[in-house]
């Protein structure tokens, strides 16, 4: 049996936040901290529906105004810029293991990486053959900045600064420098 599930609109009223479900006509709570809300307004739709608070799901949903809903669409995107970096270094660091491990110990490749060797071992058995990979710099006043990450079939698999993943490349702006390893 599939279990309903409920968006429920939070929306700021004073010191309250109004809590209301589209699908329910009706169906309306408040409550003093928006973590609470799922719990307040479970029981509204559960006495209107005369079932249990635990047979159906909500989803609630607060809607903010102006800067309010600015900073927060600003924050999931260095959210998402955070992962995409994460990422990257994830398989940078699989890379320089699977590479650096065909001719160091484990105990030279962790001090190369800052890590220690146990982990360059558990890096090693738990990164699976990763495809040829091209990593892109371009020259700043800083040094080398890497500008993407990409697969030997052009895929990108991450773009520096969060930029908008194209499917294919185009060459940075200025000198640039192109390290490729393979696996």
């Amino acid at each position: 049996m599939a279990v309903t599930k409920y968006r429920v609109t939070a929306q700021r009223s004073g010191d309250w936040w109004a809590l209301s479900v589209p699908d329910l006509p009706g169906v309306h709570s408040q409550t003093k901290r928006l973590d609470q809300a799922e719990g307040e307004i479970r029981e509204a739709i559960a006495l209107m529906l005369d079932c249990e608070p635990e047979d159906f799901e909500v989803a609630v949903e607060p809607e903010l105004q102006g800067l309010a809903k600015a900073v927060l669409a600003q924050l999931a995107a260095a959210r998402d810029a955070a992962e995409q970096v994460t990422e990257a270094l994830r398989l940078a660091t699989a890379r320089a293991v699977l590479v650096l491990t065909e001719d160091l110990s484990q105990r030279d490749v962790g001090s190369l990486l800052g890590v220690s060797f146990q982990r360059v071992h558990q890096i090693k058995d738990a990164a699976p053959p990763l495809p040829e990979v091209e990593l892109q710099f371009e020259q700043a006043s800083h040094g080398l900045q890497v500008i993407g990450f990409f697969s030997s079939d052009e895929t990108p698999r991450w773009v520096a600064g969060g930029l908008p993943v194209h499917t294919h490349r185009s060459a940075p702006a200025g000198p640039s420098r192109k390290a490729k390893t393979s696996a």
